[in-house]
């Protein structure tokens, strides 16, 4: 995910950059922790997620050279995520990709209901449900409507609503 001059700090760079993010489940899980409790080293990191310390430093570079992280420059260095509020769209549709939408996605890595609804449905369902259940914990609507408007089962709509609802109520 290294940027080059070309995609450095333009809309389209990063857009791919954001894109990559929310195609991986276990980076997602890295910003996710950098943003909840940073800053971090990434020993703390590594015993948090229960991953490799190897993976750990790879991911976090990673972060760091798509601008999504920043150190401190302490010895060790403590890490910390870099806000992200991107609007995608396309025609008459739009969608923000901001933090919560990457802790759904790194959820979906541990939470067997989200992955089986990334997979059926992708990040842009992911998304969409995200922007519905933020609705539904303010009280604007309810499963059968969000059921209807995402063309899915009410009990698919329920279980989703209630896998999101922790993170839009945290938000994020």
């Amino acid at each position: 995910m290294s940027k080059t001059a070309d995609d450095r700090a333009t809309p389209l760079g990063d857009t791919l950059s954001v894109a990559r993010l929310v195609r991986q489940p276990r980076l997602a899980r890295v910003y996710t922790h950098l943003h909840d409790a940073g800053p971090v080293t990434v020993a703390e990191t590594t015993a948090a997620l229960e991953l490799p310390e190897r993976t750990v430093y790879d991911d976090v570079e990673t972060l760091r050279e798509a601008g999504f992280a920043s150190g401190n420059g302490s010895r060790p260095e403590r890490y910390e995520a870099e806000p992200i509020d991107l609007v995608v769209g396309s025609h008459d549709e739009q969608q923000t990709v901001d933090a919560t939408l990457v802790a759904a996605v790194a959820r979906s890595a541990t939470d067997d209901d989200l992955a089986t609804f990334r997979e059926r449905h992708g990040v842009d369902g992911l998304a969409t449900a995200l922007d519905h259940t933020r609705e539904y914990v303010a009280g604007e609507t309810n499963h059968r409507l969000v059921a209807r408007a995402m063309d899915v089962s009410p009990l698919e709509a329920s279980i989703v609503l209630q896998a999101l609802r922790p993170l839009v109520e945290s938000g994020g």
